[in-house]
């Protein structure tokens, strides 16, 4: 019992929410990558917007009780941002590459901060003992 209440602390769930996010943000810009090429494949992306929305409420509602949508939903085609290929593909490597490289320091800094975290919970008990 007193495990899960430092394991789901106000501190520490949140950044495990952030980082289960962007585990499965990466899952799907690779994805992404990987189809760069593939005739018809539609980019797709989850709502970093919402979640960050939603994981803002939990904290301030001190409840991690919302729901995580880590479904992707399809790029919108912006004609503006991305060119649409003859093959209706809406592909951007670098706007790929973009996303990838600031999810993937979103999930360090959050690795980051979670073990340290843990860091000085390990700390503070083994002074206990």
């Amino acid at each position: 019992m007193i495990l899960s209440e430092v394991f789901n602390n106000s501190e520490t769930a949140p950044l495990d929410r952030l980082i289960r996010f962007t585990e499965s943000r990466h899952k799907i810009l690779v994805n992404n990558m990987a189809n760069i090429d593939t005739p018809g494949y539609v980019m797709q992306d989850l709502d970093v917007s919402k979640f960050q929305q939603d994981l803002k409420k939990a904290i301030e509602h001190k409840t991690l009780a919302c729901t995580q949508s880590t479904q992707p939903a399809s790029a919108k085609t912006d004609y503006n941002q991305y060119l649409l290929f003859h093959d209706r593909n809406n592909r951007s490597v670098e706007k790929q590459v973009s996303q990838m490289t600031q999810n993937t320091l979103t999930h360090n800094v959050a690795v980051e901060l979670l073990r340290n975290r843990y860091n000085l919970l390990e700390k503070a008990i083994s002074l206990r003992v």
